[in-house]
């Protein structure tokens, strides 16, 4: 169900002009890396991504949101602490701390 999840939320956020870099996550969260166009606020991408993939969740699985709120990190390259790239930590589904 993570990968139809994941290919699911792909497609919102294709659908408001991000380019998804990579997805993926744990059974209890999801990470993604995305470029957002300038013209896009953060929050309201996120809001629709949220509520458009709870949504289909919830038809196929029974009851489910997300919990509230969300973290996000921004730059010309985001590398995670440890030198290397977060590119295969989120594919691979590795918490990021």
């Amino acid at each position: 169900m993570k990968e139809r999840l994941w290919a699911y939320t792909a497609g919102i956020c294709q659908h408001q002009g991000l380019f998804v870099h990579a997805m993926g996550g744990m059974d209890n969260h999801i990470h993604m890396l995305l470029q957002f166009p300038p013209t896009l606020m953060i929050a309201d991408a996120i809001r629709d991504i949220k509520s458009n993939s709870s949504g289909w969740m919830s038809a196929e699985i029974g009851r489910f949101a997300w919990q509230q709120g969300y973290g996000g990190f921004g730059g010309k390259q985001v590398e995670h602490r440890d030198g290397g790239t977060v590119y295969p930590k989120i594919r691979n589904g590795i918490t990021l701390k």
